[in-house]
């Protein structure tokens, strides 16, 4: 095996070592993009449990202090 021929493997070698990283950081990437979309999901169905509770408390609010100007 001559020096050219060891150049040439080792350079396969590094090519495929490469690629087969790269590939692994893609599927890695796209599991854990698809993972957050579910996470977000989660979330805007927390944020809206808080708004319609913040709503519930705003209207509560009003009524106290419609009964307080109607009683003075």
């Amino acid at each position: 095996m001559s020096i050219q021929d060891s150049r040439e493997t080792v350079t396969w070698m590094v090519k495929n070592l490469h690629g087969s990283r790269i590939k692994e950081f893609w599927e890695k990437n796209n599991s854990e993009n698809q993972q957050p979309d579910a996470k977000k999901q989660e979330l805007s169905a927390e944020i809206s449990e808080k708004d319609a509770g913040c709503e519930e408390m705003r209207a509560s609010y009003k009524a106290s202090i419609s009964v307080q100007i109607d009683s003075e």
